[in-house]
């Protein structure tokens, strides 16, 4: 953590790769993604959910970010979210994304100081 809290997250893919390295493939895909697309002032302007195989943005205008963003407080190091929904993906009308988030997360900035 303390590599992390620096920026240095070389610690977290080492242990990420040894575990992989032990698990059959379903280990590499089991996981889902919540990204916020943020501006400079942290306000988001979109989300993106992926899970295996599908992905969508499932608040692509301000009325979705709206009705995603419930409890939605960033701090520049701290992220509180909560939210709870679904969503018909435009680009695939047979997918729905569902989700019910609730989460409180120290958030690091990368040395690049590109991505957070």
């Amino acid at each position: 953590m303390a590599g992390i809290a620096k920026g240095d997250v070389t610690s977290m893919d080492r242990k990420w790769e040894k575990l992989a390295a032990k698990h059959d493939n379903s280990y590499n895909v089991s996981n889902a993604v919540i990204q916020l697309a943020v501006d400079k002032d942290n306000k988001v302007w979109q989300v993106d959910m992926a899970v295996p195989g599908h992905s969508c943005t499932i608040a692509p205008f301000e009325k979705d970010l709206k009705s995603f963003l419930q409890d939605y407080r960033f701090d520049g190091q701290n992220l509180k979210l909560k939210s709870k929904g679904s969503y018909v993906c435009n680009m695939n009308p047979d997918q729905t994304f569902t989700w019910d988030i609730d989460l409180t997360i120290p958030v690091y900035e990368k040395k690049n100081g590109k991505d957070r």
